[in-house]
């Protein structure tokens, strides 16, 4: 597979994950819930996006001739 198609996999891979849980997010917010709900839905997300660039970041820039 080439540095690309890894490289879209990768991003792919991270934006439905983050579809579905701002789907879930957006359930609990039409739902009744507790204010624990809302703060695990919103740093799941933030810890997803994080995750997300950092990997995207390294998958990008970092060579595999480095290995």
């Amino acid at each position: 597979m080439g540095r690309i198609s890894i490289l879209t996999t990768l991003i792919a891979c991270w934006i439905i994950v983050l579809l579905i849980e701002i789907f879930k997010f957006n359930n609990t917010i039409h739902e009744v819930h507790t204010p624990d709900d809302t703060l695990f839905a919103i740093t799941l997300i933030a810890i997803t996006l994080i995750v997300g660039v950092v990997s995207i970041i390294v998958a990008a820039f970092v060579s595999p001739k480095n290995h």
